[in-house]
């Protein structure tokens, strides 16, 4: 379906979008589920293929939600199993959709290099303790999430106390995300564990 990256999560779901011929792009469309009444909303291509009272996309494109778009690519629907609609090369657009997510990692703000070394060898090394020793990297795990507890509240509250003024949106885009995922991943670090 879509694509996602842990880090920035609903900030920058990404999928490939459908293009009319007139080059608008559609308004989203439910497609059934089940046969319960529950339907689920979409903006991929492949709802989009004239059927169903739908309009028939001519393109498709790398969509995020943040609101980027990348360049058009035509459907031949000739080429397209009318059955699955779901079985055309898409590359293209996902490959767009990462390089915009490079762009947002560019702009996020950069973790000290002695920092992010110990990331690295941390994570190899609790990768290689769940395998050989389960128990004592549950252990580590736990003592890691206590300390990440009490940065993490200690940064928050920090940046809670400097944005009463400020810009949510500046603290979300030094982390990749909206204002409002911003303002709601401080809020999270705050609030009693």
């Amino acid at each position: 379906m879509g694509w996602r990256v842990t880090e920035y999560g609903e900030s920058h779901d990404g999928w490939a979008g459908a293009v009319l011929d007139d080059g608008r792009e559609p308004d989203p469309t439910y497609i059934d589920a089940s046969s319960g009444g529950w339907a689920e909303q979409t903006r991929e291509w492949w709802a989009y293929s004239g059927r169903l009272g739908r309009p028939k996309a001519a393109f498709f494109r790398g969509a995020c939600s943040c609101g980027w778009r990348g360049p058009s690519y035509p459907i031949d629907w000739d080429q397209v199993d009318v059955l699955s609609d779901r079985d055309m090369d898409t590359d293209a657009a996902q490959n767009d959709w990462h390089g915009h997510i490079q762009h947002v990692d560019a702009q996020t703000v950069p973790l000290p290099e002695p920092l992010t070394v110990l990331i690295d060898q941390l994570h190899d090394q609790l990768h290689a303790l769940a395998d050989g020793a389960p128990v004592a990297a549950l252990k580590a795990v736990a003592e890691i999430e206590l300390i990440t507890r009490h940065a993490a509240r200690e940064a928050a509250h920090t940046v809670q106390m400097d944005e009463e003024d400020g810009s949510w949106e500046a603290v979300g885009k030094s982390l990749g995300v909206d204002a409002k995922h911003a303002r709601q991943r401080v809020t999270r670090y705050l609030l009693p564990h």
